[in-house]
């Protein structure tokens, strides 16, 4: 998949507040297939919580933002965070301008951020809109 064409991004979640997996397919038929297919290996009820709209860059900030809230667990697998539910993720446009941080994952699969600043952005008045999509997805509102 092409990071700037359209899928489905999904939550699959394992039991009630169990972790979450975020990925991305082309349609809906897929995202049933892949859900069978996980279910197959996985000892706990996996149930879709949740799908989007979205890109390959939509999928890739997701990740990163549950890295940044310490919500990673392994490869796509994510501790469940409330926002899952709600969250909306910038538009592709917008996602395209962000330079994302250089991600180091250690011997026990654990990613350090190798810059600080959650957003990096190249000009400042997007900047300011996406500190503001950051801040109110993680609650903190200014």
């Amino acid at each position: 998949m092409l990071k700037h064409t359209q899928g489905l991004i999904y939550f699959i979640q394992a039991s009630t507040y169990g972790p979450v997996k975020i990925g991305i397919v082309k349609n809906k038929f897929r995202l049933d297939m892949r859900l069978m297919d996980f279910q197959v290996g996985h000892y706990e009820k996996l149930t879709i919580i949740r799908t989007i709209n979205g890109t390959l860059l939509t999928e890739k900030w997701l990740h990163h933002r549950y890295i940044q809230l310490k919500k990673h667990i392994r490869g796509e697998w994510h501790i469940f965070h409330e926002d899952m539910l709600t969250i909306i993720p910038p538009t592709y446009e917008d996602l395209e301008k962000i330079k994302f941080p250089v991600l180091k994952i250690n011997k026990y699969n654990k990613p350090r951020i190798l810059r600080e600043n959650p957003i990096f952005m190249v000009n400042d008045e997007l900047y300011q809109k996406m500190e503001i999509l950051w801040n109110k997805s993680v609650g903190h509102q200014k």
